[in-house]
């Protein structure tokens, strides 16, 4: 240490860090005293796979991260530490920080967790060669994909042949959708019934800004409009089916297999009119 003749104030930088000392003098002997110090190191968060598939019930120990002192929180910021005893629930996204010398990372790593069928060894023969031989037990409304490694974005074709020795990984995923008949007849349970020989061949549909629907009847060679109201009626050509190719107002136009619609800004409709080779415009 350098002692210095009078009391002083002096700040350093030594390997990024900032401390301020005060001599003080005390029967002819200077000593420092630091006051504070403020380190400029940032640790990084820590690495892996930011999505991670499970089988069975799986916990925040399953999960694989590099890096040290390993945390899990799950929020990006704040929130209390998670144990490593907790259970994973699919679709969800966990944080991970890490310590390194004392210091946190600010950053954490997201890992979003996938659940997937328990994992299981199949040994085939001769008489199954592709993936699609595997058997395996879906649930009801879900597909199964099947990938080459966990974090292979590309799958893998049901009818690849099965290679001796290889591992193969799947995901499950049930859809979120369901279907419902919107505009149908009585036995489809519709939104909007309409009587079964009223239209015969749906080739296209359209809304407009109010929230009406109007439908390319190809077979019939009309438009037909169904109203927010539940009505539906001939917008454009023939009530009786009737083909042709007829400019005019109404139901006095004609089409040949209206194959198409669309609409504009304006709620001017455009019909692909197919045996007339031409679009139209209502």
């Amino acid at each position: 240490m350098k002692y210095f003749p009078q009391k002083n104030s002096i700040t350093i930088l030594l390997f990024a860090v900032f401390s301020s000392f005060v001599l003080n003098a005390n029967n002819g002997i200077y000593k420092s005293e630091t006051l504070f110090s403020n380190s400029f190191f940032n640790t990084p968060p820590p690495e892996g796979l930011s999505t991670q598939i499970y089988a069975g019930e799986a916990t925040l120990a399953d999960l694989e991260v590099t890096g040290e002192n390993i945390q899990w929180y799950a929020t990006p910021t704040g929130g209390s530490v998670l144990a490593l005893t907790t259970v994973l629930q699919d679709a969800t996204t966990y944080y991970a920080s890490q310590t390194v010398g004392g210091v946190v990372s600010v950053k954490r790593f997201a890992v979003s967790v996938k659940k997937v069928l328990e994992t299981s060894t199949f040994n085939y023969n001769d008489a199954a060669t592709q993936l699609l031989d595997i058997v395996n037990t879906e649930n009801e409304n879900t597909r199964i994909d099947w990938y080459a490694s966990p974090e292979a974005s590309s799958r893998l074709d049901p009818e690849d042949l099965l290679e001796n020795g290889a591992t193969y990984y799947m995901e499950q995923y049930e859809s979120p959708y369901t279907v419902s008949t919107y505009v149908g007849t009585s036995d489809q349970n519709p939104k909007y019934e309409i009587p079964s020989e009223f239209i015969s061949w749906p080739a296209g549909n359209v809304f407009d800004a109010s929230g009406n629907m109007y439908i390319a009847d190809n077979n019939e060679h009309r438009i037909l409009k169904v109203a927010i109201t539940g009505e539906v009626t001939v917008f454009a050509g023939s009530e009786t089916g009737e083909r042709g190719f007829v400019n005019g107002t109404g139901t006095v136009a004609r089409f040949n297999d209206p194959y198409g619609i669309t609409i504009d800004a304006a709620n001017n409709l455009y019909v692909a009119d197919g045996e007339n080779f031409a679009i139209r415009k209502i």
